[in-house]
């Protein structure tokens, strides 16, 4: 899967931002992401749609995420997605920061949003 979504970790000043490669015609799911946070569509054309609505986005965009949602992305073209996460302890371990950013099921979301 690497190979097809490549992804880069920057790490900077107590944020943490992902980015993704999404080649031309591709799908891609999503994590549940636990809290809102800024993302940012450099390059490409995609259509996002999750369980509320459906959204073309056209490069350069802003896209502020809101959380406890599972989003599937359409790459119309090749395209380059930037996500922005706050990352107060400056860790650069991503399986920690993933299990701070994001939920892999909604029963996993639930349980945060209680705690």
């Amino acid at each position: 899967m690497q190979q097809y979504y490549p992804l880069k970790h920057h790490m900077e000043g107590g944020l943490y931002t992902r980015e993704i490669f999404m080649p031309k015609g591709h799908l891609t799911v999503t994590f549940i992401h636990k809290q809102q946070h800024p993302s940012f569509l450099l390059q490409g054309k995609v259509t996002v749609a999750n369980e509320e609505e459906t959204i073309d986005h056209i490069a350069p965009c802003f896209i502020i995420s809101t959380p406890g949602i599972k989003r599937v992305l359409y790459a119309h073209e090749d395209s380059i997605w930037f996500n922005t996460h706050k990352n107060p302890s400056n860790t650069e371990d991503i399986k920690q920061l993933e299990k701070e950013i994001v939920a892999i099921t909604y029963e996993e979301y639930e349980e945060y949003i209680k705690n």
